[in-house]
């Protein structure tokens, strides 16, 4: 690990089904032209339930004695 790192954690962001009104593959055209509008270089369609969107990432630093 790098100096002054103690713990390095990281978890998936797997999609639910939620997520599939606006990522799915078969989006409402009302939403669909909704993002268009506000997202129109976006490309994050296409996914199913269970696929992995994304990650998270947390490091922690080492406990240092702090000074009165």
């Amino acid at each position: 690990m790098p100096p002054g790192v103690e713990l390095r954690m990281a978890r998936g962001i797997r999609v639910e089904a939620a997520c599939l009104m606006c990522h799915g593959d078969n989006i409402a055209p009302e939403i669909a032209t909704r993002l268009a509008e506000h997202y129109p270089q976006d490309r994050a369609t296409g996914f199913r339930e269970g696929d992995l969107r994304g990650l998270i990432w947390a490091e922690v630093p080492l406990a240092t004695e702090s000074t009165p």
